[in-house]
């Protein structure tokens, strides 16, 4: 109703400049509101419809970035992979890629504001757990308000619906997703899962 509406009080009001850029405003923030919603939606049925896929670190990897390139194909992507991690056999979790996507694009974003295209992507395992971490080259994660202490890792629920989503899946997962400022400049996203739920003990 209210995407509907405001054009219409648009044209209604068309001599009126302060008011038009009020509702241009509003326009702008109700598109914002459609979107988010459908990317929920979205994540809902794919949490309920998908079912896990067996594949190696380095397939999924090598998947999502793939889509990565095709929704941001101007994105400098640096990918850092141990061989050993990279066969490792993964039951591949409803909403996991879904989660990794959200993560590169918040990254590349950051970096946007600082005039960089770059985003790094880690993966690795660190003894019982596989671990994802994406740096970007922005201006550092500031969660509220003021400067973060380099170093300190902070929770991310209700700071976005990339990351709350991202968050929610390392959630069901018995993991957990952490956000930290880097001294070198930039901030990084750590997703870390244990093994023991997403890797295929028998394949």
């Amino acid at each position: 109703t209210m995407r509907t509406l405001l054009p219409e009080l648009r044209r209604e009001h068309a001599s009126d400049t302060a008011l038009g850029e009020d509702l241009a405003l509003l326009e702008g923030q109700v598109e914002r509101c459609r979107t988010i919603l459908r990317e929920m939606v979205a994540f809902g049925k794919a949490q309920l419809s998908q079912v896990p896929e067996c594949t190696t670190l380095d397939g999924f990897i090598h998947g999502a970035l793939e889509r990565f390139q095709l929704l941001r194909p101007e994105a400098d992507l640096e990918l850092q992979m141990d061989d050993d991690a990279g066969e490792i056999v993964l039951r591949t979790p409803p909403g996991l890629r879904h989660a990794l996507l959200n993560l590169l694009n918040n990254a590349f974003e950051a970096s946007s504001l600082n005039q960089s295209q770059a985003v790094d992507l880690i993966a690795h395992r660190e003894g019982d757990w596989l671990e994802f971490v994406v740096r970007d080259h922005g201006p550092g994660f500031v969660p509220t308000g003021a400067p973060a202490a380099l170093g300190q890792s902070h929770k991310l629920t209700g700071l976005g619906i990339g990351l709350a989503l991202a968050e929610a899946t390392a959630e069901r997962l018995h993991g957990e997703l952490t956000a930290t400022n880097r001294p070198d400049g930039g901030a990084q996203m750590r997703l870390r899962l244990p093994l023991a739920v997403v890797e295929a003990r028998d394949h």
